[in-house]
């Protein structure tokens, strides 16, 4: 099939924009509801996640449900896990000898998720009605860790809209996003098989880098007020909803057999890439070490993609 097939284009750039302009002030309506009375803490965190991360959820959900291609789900899910890294190197960068604060139960427990992740890949075909055993795992820890862990996201500031107008404006954005993440995945399944592209490719960094693509528009605005604490957290957030979550839903709703059945030797590259480069996170965020440099993450993650493309072609 030719690199020209229109249909595939207009679907994944249709496709992406609308995920781009639908999701960018997601982040300000979840800021939103940190107002809201809620009788568990657990439960609001529960619901700002998914406000913030819909464009996450709704895209490697359809995956699942409308492309049925779980090796572009698990690829998407570690790709998202990366990209998030590859951000957070970026905002250090861009941020050098800036203070931030940053709470070390969040980075361990993005490392710990990717430990499993890469558990699962490796010995993860046993679980419970065709849910992996790790998938169950992944979903305890992340309900742990929420538990557990500080609220992080920024206290809500005075609202220059009326309410009924945010929630208009978040039930439109969530529509949209629902609309067209099952047609975004569905595209990117389509640019895999017709131009024999590697699914790992396609999901690791082409659909992992527009879902998130709304989140990054939104560190800008933070980043211009100085809320580097609140960029960071945020961006290791998705990361751990990514991993705790979504890999259970997509387990979930892959009813054949458990999905990490279906992980490849790629897989677990991704996934051992994501440990190294958290690892090197960790020394920055919580020892600050000046001899990791955030530039070691944007290299290994340059270097990996180069490489996946290079033998894509």
């Amino acid at each position: 099939m030719p690199l020209y097939n229109s249909k595939i284009w207009i679907r994944l750039i249709t496709s992406s924009l609308v995920i781009f302009f639908a999701g960018r002030r997601l982040p300000e309506y979840a800021r939103f509801f940190l107002s809201q009375p809620y009788k568990r803490t657990q439960l609001r965190h529960l619901v700002l996640n998914a406000i913030i991360f819909l464009p996450e959820l709704c895209v490697i959900t359809g995956t699942i449900v409308v492309a049925h291609d779980p090796k572009l789900a698990l690829a998407g899910i570690l790709g998202i896990n990366l990209f998030n890294l590859f951000t957070l190197a970026l905002l250090l960068s861009l941020n050098r000898g800036k203070a931030f604060d940053i709470h070390y139960t969040t980075v361990l427990s993005s490392i710990i998720l990717t430990i499993v992740v890469c558990l699962g890949i490796w010995k993860g075909g046993v679980g419970i009605l065709h849910v992996s055993w790790a998938s169950l795992v992944l979903l305890i820890g992340y309900l742990f860790y929420t538990k557990v862990s500080m609220d992080v996201i920024s206290r809500p500031t005075e609202q220059e809209l009326k309410i009924h107008i945010i929630y208009a404006r978040l039930f439109i954005a969530s529509l949209l996003i629902f609309a067209v993440g099952g047609p975004l995945a569905y595209a990117c399944h389509e640019m895999a098989t017709a131009f024999k592209l590697n699914t790992s490719l396609v999901g690791g960094f082409l659909l992992a880098a527009i879902t998130c693509s709304p989140r990054i528009a939104s560190l800008l605005p933070q980043m211009r007020q100085g809320k580097l604490s609140e960029s960071i957290n945020t961006t290791l957030h998705s990361s751990i909803f990514t991993l705790g979550i979504l890999v259970f839903l997509a387990d979930l709703f892959y009813a054949k057999a458990p999905l990490f059945v279906e992980a490849t030797t790629i897989h677990l590259w991704l996934a051992l890439e994501g440990i190294l480069l958290m690892a090197i996170s960790y020394l920055i965020l919580i020892y600050k070490r000046p001899t990791f440099s955030p530039l070691l993450i944007i290299t290994i993650y340059i270097t990996s993609f180069l490489i996946f493309l290079y033998k894509a072609l």
